[in-house]
């Protein structure tokens, strides 16, 4: 039986948003099983990307946002020519502002924001 070991990353004060874009173009790339002290968005700008977040499997697609707590455990699989902008900040940039992250769902479908009537305010964010 293997055993995989999550890895902790770095601990950061640093509150503000760092974007990072990961793009997979031509095959299909797994990240490992892990979790870090900052908590992270990711936007998927284009195709779709597996995820799992405290054991619970899901499907992201274009348009979608995917919200990662600090110590979440988690990984990823990129399909279909995947692309995710993903900020990672301290979780004290959202008890900033009076954001309970806790309450946030997982993964927020492009359906779900276009129903709260914010779709185009969170693509423009990332744009």
């Amino acid at each position: 039986m293997i055993t995989i070991k999550p890895i902790q990353e770095h601990i950061t004060k640093d509150y503000s948003f760092k974007p990072i874009i990961y793009k997979n173009s031509s095959h299909t790339n797994v990240s490992t099983l892990h979790w870090h002290t900052n908590a992270e968005i990711c936007y998927i700008t284009e195709g779709q990307c597996s995820f799992i977040i405290n054991g619970i499997s899901f499907v992201a697609q274009k348009g979608d946002v995917v919200v990662i707590n600090s110590g979440q455990i988690h990984q990823f699989v990129y399909k279909d020519d995947c692309t995710i902008i993903v900020c990672t900040s301290n979780p004290m940039f959202f008890y900033n502002l009076k954001i309970n992250i806790n309450a946030i769902l997982h993964h927020i479908t492009k359906k779900e924001l276009e129903n709260a009537g914010i779709a185009t305010n969170v693509t423009n964010c990332f744009e």
